[in-house]
């Protein structure tokens, strides 16, 4: 240690100066403390940092005897002779010669006119207390100075990149050398007055003429042009009015889309009240012929399979117990078929025993059961014109939804997130051949970008038929085809999303290949389609973290890099 310690006027030798110091930090003790299982003494902010960055039991840095919380002790015996001892300014490499008692020596370090202090203007600079306001004021480079010109303080070693961008610096015009009083008249004297600088002409604005020459000779110019450039304006003229006739039209035919709109919608809705009472019908229909396939023709002995009556032993027919009350309850045609029955029975019984042959009997039950078989013909047609009718209702539904959706929807940002609900009906009609494929809407890389949309077979297509669900991408025809680039070399991934777990979303990318039609400018009102046909197993469609709702998402997203946000 490079200071001096004194004990009763007495310079302590190193020896002696050791007991009093921290074997943790190797400076004097600073409210001092000792551990008992094995006596040594450190510093209470050594000891501290210690038992904070171990676990207990603690280890001694000395001897590494194990010590606890508890045996650390304070030594006022030891802070009281380190409060006797006096010590020399510890300042290095002078030092100021106070000495004083030990207490007091970082109060006498703070006002120390020999310590060494970091520049306050942050040059990284250390230098002696005494010498700081002589280093602030004329020896750092971060001192501030003025510029002459704008008045605004800089740090003096900046001061000449200031003057290189100072608005307010006196400069020459780089072309015609006239001397400018600052420099942000630059800009205003080139447009304006620079007779050698050189400028654009007052048509390029407009994409007519990309010529340009000194202001002088523009002059020249723009007199030699003058009716060419009036042609070209009446003919950019005549465009801007084709133009607006466009968007006018435009204007028209959307507010026509939306009358159409509401003009299906209004038939949805009459569509929808339809299906409505067909299925009640349907209800009721089904009600009839379950009565008249079950009840009637086992009552009466009628054989469905062969058209005709057959004699038969029936409970209903035959039970003696049934009183006139219940036979009152029985639906009137089935009471008109159990009276024919009896009839029936009754007439061939008398021509069995030989006791009637009554052959306008015979004649009279026989129109009662053709009566009776054209009715069950009747109905059962009705029944298949009603579910003809409904069949044909629900395909007209599906087209006005999926118009509606058409005209309702427009992403034009390459991110694509298709709803498909009623899943699980839409999963039955492919596993039945109703429905093979479903389309999404369209979709933009951009407002005016390539149009695409996306395909999928829910029983799969090709490999994955059957046990797969499809996924494909479709490249649709635009009428901005001819502003973009083909093929297309944009990369497309597909997420089947989870709805329970998003992290557990299905996921597939694909790179375009540039020599497949798939990908190449569409000739037709769509491309070949393109992607996985074995994207995911149909499980997905009965697990409800995917079919939440009875609804799947799948979400398309194509890589935007490169292209252009028109």
């Amino acid at each position: 240690m490079a200071a001096k310690v004194y004990s009763n006027g007495v310079q302590l030798k190193e020896a002696e100066l050791m007991t009093l110091m921290c074997p943790a930090c190797n400076g004097l003790l600073r409210d001092p403390v000792q551990v008992t299982a094995c006596g040594d003494r450190f510093c209470q902010s050594c000891i501290d940092r210690l038992m904070r960055n171990n676990k207990a039991p603690y280890k001694c840095p000395v001897d590494g005897t194990e010590f606890k919380r508890h045996e650390v002790r304070k030594d006022r015996g030891c802070l009281k002779e380190l409060q006797r001892l006096e010590i020399e300014c510890t300042t290095k490499p002078t030092s100021c010669g106070w000495r004083g008692p030990l207490p007091n020596l970082e109060a006498h370090l703070a006002e120390c006119p020999t310590v060494e202090v970091r520049c306050s203007l942050g040059c990284g600079k250390h230098v002696l207390k005494s010498q700081l306001s002589t280093h602030v004021s004329s020896q750092c480079p971060n001192r501030p100075t003025q510029c002459n010109h704008c008045n605004t303080s800089v740090p003096i070693q900046n001061l000449e990149s200031h003057y290189q961008s100072c608005e307010e610096v006196p400069v020459d015009c780089d072309y015609c050398s006239k001397h400018l009083s600052s420099r942000k008249q630059l800009e205003s004297h080139l447009e304006s007055e620079c007779t050698e600088y050189q400028i654009s002409c007052p048509m390029s604005s407009t994409n007519l003429c990309d010529f340009q020459a000194k202001r002088p000779e523009m002059s020249d110019h723009m007199q030699k042009h003058t009716i060419q450039f009036a042609e070209l304006l009446m003919t950019a003229m005549r465009k801007i009015d084709s133009l607006e006739e466009k968007v006018t039209s435009l204007t028209e035919g959307r507010l026509e889309d939306k009358r159409k709109i509401e003009d299906l919608t209004r038939r949805l809705e009459r569509v929808e009240k339809e299906k409505e009472d067909g299925k009640e019908k349907i209800v009721n229909l089904e009600k009839q012929i379950k009565v008249i396939k079950v009840t009637t023709a086992l009552d009466s002995g009628f054989d469905l399979s062969r058209g005709q009556f057959v004699e038969t032993d029936c409970a209903v027919t035959k039970n003696p117990h049934m009183t006139a009350l219940e036979s009152s309850k029985l639906p009137p045609h089935i009471s008109q078929m159990r009276n024919m029955s009896r009839s029936f029975k009754a007439l061939s019984t008398q021509v069995s025993t030989g006791r009637g042959t009554d052959a306008a009997a015979v004649s009279i039950m026989r129109q009662e059961m053709e009566s009776h078989q054209t009715q069950l013909l009747k109905i059962s047609e009705n029944l298949q014109t009603v579910q003809q009718s409904l069949t044909q209702h629900a395909v007209v539904i599906d087209e006005v939804r999926l118009r509606q959706d058409v005209l309702d929807v427009k992403t034009t940002n390459g991110v694509f997130i298709w709803k498909i609900p009623d899943i699980r009906r839409r999963y039955r009609d492919a596993l039945d051949g109703r429905t093979i494929s479903l389309y999404s809407p369209p979709f933009y890389t951009s407002p005016h970008g390539y149009r695409m949309c996306v395909r999928t077979y829910l029983n799969g297509d090709g490999i994955g038929k059957g046990t797969h669900m499809s996924v494909f991408f479709v490249l649709m025809r635009s009428e901005h085809d001819s502003l973009l680039c083909y093929p297309f070399k944009q990369s497309v991934r597909f997420t089947l999303i989870n709805q329970g777990n998003p992290s557990a979303s299905i996921t597939e990318a694909f790179i375009p290949d540039l020599t497949s039609p798939s990908f190449q400018r569409p000739e037709k009102d769509m491309n070949v389609a393109s992607g996985f046909p074995k994207f995911s197993r149909q499980s997905v469609l009965h697990d409800d973290n995917f079919t939440k709702g009875n609804t799947i998402f799948i979400k398309c997203q194509v890589d935007l890099s490169g292209l252009s946000s028109q």
